[in-house]
């Protein structure tokens, strides 16, 4: 009898400490998707529901850490090197998706999990991870123009990002063999990552409204942002791949030079932050998420050859290169006549828009192709390395 008291008024034992259990350590792999750093799980391997995530992945990022550097966990300390994606086949099996991920940046400091957006240089490796673990069969197998070595094929995948509900068609090199990814052949270099890598090129499909449903959440292509000191501020609020607010840099510096520096100062900072969280407003999105809506300047080019200079923020912090969404959204943006980006960059809304644009280490090329005032795609080219297989602590 003084066994079961004792037993009855023990503390409920925490869901994710069941018998069941998810793994620990849990199979993982650690890959580069463009310009950014993330941990790839197969779905299979976490609890169902997204609720029970939390614990998991804040333990395998080594979050929240007041220092910020996640020393202890497999984070970097910035934006770029806080991310998981999680991949599965689809629970709708449909001929137009062959792979469906989640994508979830884990806050730093206060380890919150954001599943309000996507990530565009993570995506370049969703492909290439749903082949290596053998989710999928590669669905159409085709040759490169003029590709002298036989045993090198093209795969096409359809993705389905669970965070926006968009499709993206992915496309890479693979041994025909073996069916794997072959992503160390020097083909192109991205500004922000050393060396060469295979292409893969990533067309976002129906971009338009990732988060809110619209190509111009507000409805205006411009709008005006009042801040606190009384000054005004124009924006242009764009949803294409994931909700940006654009900026011209001349609104926020005394110089473009100022605007070109490396770094910035530190008052620039609280300021770029009260427009975007206005401007979020704006677009129906909640102001307390960092990673929704983006910020971006744009401003004229310093480099030949590019139409457009721009600098992102990415959790509040100024992006090393730029996020490749926000990069996408450019593209869309400067085929709306009217905006800020669209002024800048001097580009009309054609059948097809491209922009070369100038970034932190260098240019990256994008496109978007329209029907009208649509936006049927936007597309980006990427590399992707496979860095670590095998599994993870959290």
């Amino acid at each position: 009898m003084h066994n079961s008291n004792f037993l009855r008024h023990l503390p409920r034992t925490p869901r994710l400490a069941r018998a069941f259990t998810v793994p620990n350590p849990l199979p993982a792999t650690f890959i580069r998707g463009g310009t950014s750093k993330g941990i790839f799980i197969n779905r299979k391997h976490l609890p169902e529901s997204q609720s029970d995530w939390g614990p998991i992945f804040r333990g395998i990022m080594g979050s929240p850490d007041p220092h910020g550097r996640q020393l202890n966990g497999m984070g970097g300390g910035i934006s770029s090197l806080s991310k998981i994606c999680v991949v599965g086949l689809p629970e709708k099996p449909a001929k137009s998706v062959d792979v469906e991920y989640t994508f979830v940046q884990v806050g730093i400091e206060d380890g919150i999990l954001d599943f309000s957006g996507n990530c565009g240089n993570l995506t370049t490796a969703i492909g290439v991870f749903a082949l290596d673990e053998k989710l999928c069969r590669i669905p159409s197998l085709g040759m490169f123009p003029g590709e002298p070595n036989l045993n090198r094929g093209k795969a096409t995948l359809n993705l389905l990002n669970t965070n926006t509900g968009k499709r993206i068609r992915t496309q890479f090199a693979v041994e025909r063999e073996t069916g794997l990814p072959m992503l160390t052949t020097p083909e192109i270099a991205i500004a922000g990552v050393s060396g060469k890598g295979s292409r893969i090129l990533l067309e976002f499909l129906e971009p338009a409204g990732a988060k809110t449903g619209k190509l111009l959440p507000t409805g205006n292509m411009r709008d005006k942002v009042t801040l606190e000191d009384g000054n005004t501020v124009e924006v242009s609020c764009v949803d294409a791949t994931n909700p940006t607010v654009f900026v011209k840099a001349e609104s926020i510096f005394s110089s473009i030079d100022e605007f070109r520096k490396k770094d910035w100062p530190q008052n620039i900072f609280p300021i770029l932050e009260e427009i975007r969280t206005k401007a979020a407003v704006l677009m129906g999105l909640d102001p307390k998420m960092q990673a929704q809506p983006k910020i971006c300047l744009v401003a004229p080019p310093s480099q030949e050859g590019c139409d457009l200079a721009a600098k992102a923020l990415s959790m509040g912090k100024l992006h090393k290169a730029i996020p490749s969404t926000v990069a996408l959204c450019v593209a869309a943006a400067a085929g709306v006549k009217g905006s800020v980006v669209q002024e800048m960059a001097g580009k009309i809304g054609d059948e097809l828009v491209a922009v070369n644009l100038e970034i932190p280490g260098g240019e990256v090329g994008i496109k978007a192709r329209f029907e009208g005032n649509r936006v049927e795609s936007v597309a980006i080219e990427r590399t992707a390395r496979r860095l670590m297989r095998g599994e993870v602590y959290w």
